[in-house]
């Protein structure tokens, strides 16, 4: 069921990225594996399937934040963008570490409060959420 859904998810984002226009092959590329990490996330149940779908949508929209050739700003943006991921990737696997010493799983049930602080704060930084923006 789960994967009938990802299926069609994938190919209505495709149609959608079709329909933009005037839109490169590797903008589109990008763009379509920003949306499988979505359907990756939106179909977890698991903290480390979580995770890997959160990554794969933010190393898509890194590249995408740092593709202006023109001038240095969109490699700044690029550069800044990556290394608060990074952050907040750390705080989001210290969270994840929590919960597996605490349970011994990784199951999205058996969350505890201080992890689950340190799942939210990560996934906060992730999205530029005040005051957790620059």
């Amino acid at each position: 069921m789960e994967d009938n859904i990802i299926r069609q998810i994938i190919i209505i984002s495709g149609i959608v990225v079709y329909l933009m226009g005037e839109v490169d092959g590797d903008t589109a590329i990008l763009q379509l594996v920003g949306i499988l990490g979505l359907a990756v996330l939106a179909t977890a149940e698991e903290l480390i399937i979580i995770y890997i779908g959160v990554e794969i949508v933010s190393l898509s929209f890194y590249v995408l934040a740092g593709r202006e050739r023109k001038g240095m700003k969109g490699t700044e943006a690029g550069i800044k963008y990556f290394i608060l991921g990074a952050l907040s990737s750390g705080i989001m696997l210290m969270g994840v570490t929590i919960v597996y010493a605490q349970t011994g799983t990784t199951d999205l049930e058996l969350v505890g409060t201080v992890s689950r602080i340190l799942i939210i704060i990560g996934m906060l930084f992730k999205v530029g959420a005040a005051p957790f923006h620059m």
